[in-house]
C-alpha cells in the first residue's frame, strides 16, 4: 500500500472533514488521476497520479476544513480501472461514511 502526499495546508484552517480515498489500480496506473477543488475559491486542495505500480492500493487521507468540495476522478483511458485491464475500484469516505465506491468503473 502506498501514500500520497501531504494534507491541505490552508492557512489557520481548522480541520473539520476527515478525506479518506482509496485506490487500487488496473494496468494501467498511469491513466488514473483525481483531485479535490475548493468549490469557493476554485483552487485545487489536494491531488494524487498518475500512478506507477499496476494492481496497487493507494490511499490517502486529509483534513479538510469546512466547505465544499468537488471530487474529480480521471482516467485517460476512459474506463475507469475496471474491465479489460483488471479489477480496481475507487473508495471515498468523508467522516468514516462512504461516498463512493465506484467498483472501479467511472469516465474521464
Amino acid at each position: 500500500e502506498e501514500e500520497d502526499g501531504g494534507d491541505y495546508d490552508g492557512e489557520d484552517a481548522v480541520c473539520t472533514d476527515d478525506f479518506f480515498l482509496a485506490i487500487k489500480t488496473d494496468k494501467n496506473p498511469e491513466q488514473t488521476e483525481w483531485n479535490v477543488v475548493d468549490n469557493d475559491t476554485g483552487k485545487q486542495v489536494l491531488q494524487g497520479g498518475p500512478y506507477e505500480v499496476p494492481w496497487a492500493v493507494y490511499t490517502r487521507r486529509a483534513c479538510l476544513p469546512d466547505g465544499n468540495y468537488t471530487f474529480n476522478m480521471l482516467d485517460d483511458g476512459g474506463d475507469g480501472v475496471c474491465c479489460d485491464d483488471g479489477k480496481g475500484f475507487v473508495l471515498l469516505s468523508m467522516e468514516g461514511d462512504t461516498i463512493w465506491n465506484s467498483k472501479g468503473e467511472f469516465e474521464r
